[in-house]
């Protein structure tokens, strides 16, 4: 399970007789374990308030596609923030259908702010033989949006492409 007891949110990995210990989960990056070991004084279960973040349901969405350098970056600056608002607004459509325990699960993962707005970061990739400019989509979801969610980021992507010839994927 992932927990938050106080500051520490994390993944139980033991309950021992005195002390939970907690795998710190990173705030950069959804519900991944930092390899950090917390031990929580079991007497802080009684002491202060204990949410179990139901994490199950939703899954951390990232993709990346690389533009070639010879690249238009002032369309693509343009296109980051286009493509965010774009994704936010789709994502909290989405958010507004959930019923009963999904809905309970979001706004505990708000509330705990293990989650993160939708993000599209714009860089620089050089991996390899890779080498462009890269735009990053994060978001989180639920499992059984992730394919609707990737789709939509396809076909958004296609279809600015097809409106600016100078972009190159």
């Amino acid at each position: 399970d992932m927990v938050s007891i106080k500051e520490c949110k994390g993944i139980v990995r033991n309950i021992g007789f005195f002390f939970v210990t907690l795998e710190e989960i990173t705030q950069s990056r959804l519900f991944a374990p930092s390899g950090k070991m917390i031990k929580v004084p079991n007497s802080y279960i009684s002491l202060f308030p204990f949410t179990t973040l139901p994490h199950d349901a939703f899954v951390i969405l990232e993709h990346t596609y690389v533009f070639a350098f010879s690249s238009n970056i002032k369309r693509l600056k343009e296109y980051q923030s286009k493509a965010q608002a774009a994704l936010s607004q789709k994502i909290e459509m989405l958010n507004k259908t959930f019923k009963g325990e999904e809905r309970r699960s979001y706004s505990a993962m708000r509330e705990e702010a293990v989650f993160i707005d939708p993000v599209v970061e714009l860089g620089i990739i050089q991996e390899g033989e890779t080498k462009g400019y890269s735009l990053r989509f994060l978001t989180h979801c639920l499992k059984k949006h992730e394919k609707e969610i990737m789709d939509y980021i396809e076909l958004e992507i296609m279809s600015w492409l097809q409106e600016h010839d100078d972009l190159c994927l």
